[in-house]
């Protein structure tokens, strides 16, 4: 069974490294501490993701920020995204829809919801396929 990329990218080193060690069974995870970082490397190529999982409050460049490069760059924009959030403001949430966003989860989260979540969204684009 093939094994799907998982970006995840948040300033929150511990979340980053729990991420990696509840993921990477199922998935190759890579993580990022930026989202500048993370867009230089999937414009470098390093990396093809299958979905990216993202804070929304980052330092360099804000979560939305970098789902508005994401959603207008024609190489990124299918990429399933799922922000993640200490801020549960509906107004906040509806943004980012209309932006593109597939997912809002407000932290702190539970892993398994957003396995759960993951796992949705990619029976839901093997549907569409």
């Amino acid at each position: 069974m093939k094994k799907y990329n998982l970006i995840m990218v948040d300033d929150a080193t511990p979340i980053l490294n729990l991420s990696k060690k509840y993921f990477e069974e199922n998935y190759n995870v890579y993580t990022f501490d930026n989202a500048s970082d993370c867009f230089d490397g999937l414009s470098s190529g390093m990396v093809i993701p299958d979905i990216i999982i993202s804070d929304l409050t980052m330092p360099r460049m804000s979560g939305e920020e970098f789902v508005v490069k994401l959603k207008n760059d024609i190489r990124f924009k299918d990429i399933p995204l799922i922000v993640l959030s200490a801020n549960d403001d509906s107004a906040t949430k509806i943004k980012l829809l209309r932006l593109g966003v597939d997912d809002f989860i407000v932290k702190p989260f539970n892993f398994e919801e957003l396995s759960l979540r993951i796992q949705n969204l990619f029976r839901r684009m093997a549907l569409v396929k």
